[in-house]
């Protein structure tokens, strides 16, 4: 009966996937449950575009999907890569830490080429499946991996464009008639979070403001994240960045409550179309990001005894961008110090921190000196 149960729910999953996608005629790739494989072609005629790497085999492996941001976002660079070429993938919705390892296991035993992984928190886990398994790719946001070729580790910069917007944010608070005040609400508080939290704050700090930032304490609980957000509108804050999975769905709502003069901040690709009070946002192409360290993993090009590679603004693939709704909301003084600001992160002059350690750094010998 569990067997069974098991394989309904996979097929369950997958048929939602490929109701939810509908992009052409080609199969999606199957979303299977925890330590099973179950995969098949994403595309239908392989030939046509494969190349050489029609026979490659790729796993994904991702916490939930269906956050608008960052899973969603990688999710589609990976299935873009595969539908591309040819190849077969399956993607694995990982519940529990501990279940990256034995999926991961399990992928390579079958003998897939590439794994892709999502969240920095598995990279010690999977280190000793890397060793056991030299052929297998395999690819992880953050963590450090330095020493075996066949494990790239990659971050994005995103305390540099959460520095810019930081710096928005509280200018704009105060042109909308408040303090020069931001709010930040952010999802699960790891490594990665923190090191948007850190540029965000020094960003807001820089430009002469405060910051103040709630952790939700989950990626999918829109009702917290907007209860959190109606405290920070009700502080005086008028413009609350959201970084938090599907739990940035209650800023946005938070934002559509308060009504005029109350607006919001999206991240990932802009979130412009969840809500028009959304006025400018922390962007990254996570997406092309993830194609593109799929398509060198194929190409033999991903060293990971090289250390963990940073995706920044000067690269493109993080950045700050307005709402072209809300853009005319912007005055133009306020574009031309941001866009000083963000000049000066991409020539290196301004380095935002990215630990508590570097934020008070940026504080003494910055923001002090700035005063």
């Amino acid at each position: 009966m569990k067997k069974a149960l098991a394989m309904i729910l996979g097929c369950t999953m997958a048929a939602m996937l490929l109701s939810a996608c509908g992009k052409g005629t080609a199969p999606e790739p199957s979303v299977t449950a925890p330590g099973s494989v179950d995969t098949q072609p994403a595309s239908g005629d392989s030939q046509s575009t494969s190349g050489d790497w029609g026979n490659l085999r790729i796993g994904h492996l991702t916490e939930r999907l269906g956050d608008q941001g960052f899973n969603d976002g990688c999710y589609e660079g990976v299935k873009r890569f595969a539908d591309e070429y040819g190849c077969e993938m399956t993607v694995v919705e990982i519940p529990e830490l501990n279940d990256y390892a034995i999926n991961a296991r399990n992928f390579a035993q079958e003998g897939y080429d590439i794994l892709v992984l999502t969240t920095a928190a598995a990279v010690d886990l999977v280190k000793p499946v890397a060793e056991e398994f030299p052929e297998t790719q395999f690819i992880i946001t953050g963590g450090v991996t330095t020493g075996l070729k066949n494990l790239t580790s990659f971050e994005f910069a995103q305390f540099e464009n959460g520095f810019v917007a930081g710096a928005f944010a509280a200018l704009m608070n105060k042109e909308l008639g408040g303090e020069l005040k931001s709010g930040f609400v952010s999802g699960v508080r790891n490594p990665a979070m923190e090191r948007s939290q850190y540029g965000f704050t020094a960003g807001s700090e820089y430009a002469g403001g405060t910051c103040t930032v709630v952790y939700v304490g989950d990626w999918n609980d829109a009702a917290k994240g907007k209860e959190i957000a109606m405290q920070m509108y009700s502080d005086g804050i008028k413009v609350v960045q959201a970084f938090a999975g599907g739990a940035g769905n209650g800023v946005y709502q938070a934002a559509e409550t308060k009504g005029a003069g109350y607006y919001s901040m999206g991240n990932a690709g802009g979130h412009f179309e969840l809500s028009d009070t959304i006025i400018a946002s922390m962007l990254q192409s996570n997406g092309d990001a993830f194609y593109e360290l799929c398509r060198k993993a194929a190409a033999g090009e991903l060293d990971g005894s090289a250390g963990v590679s940073l995706l920044d603004m000067k690269s493109g693939v993080v950045a700050f961008g307005y709402n072209p709704k809300n853009e005319a909301l912007v005055p133009q003084t306020i574009k031309d110090q941001v866009a000083e600001i963000e000049a000066k992160v991409k020539s290196g002059e301004l380095v935002p921190p990215q630990t508590e350690a570097e934020y008070k750094a940026f504080q003494e010998n910055v923001i002090n000196n700035k005063k």
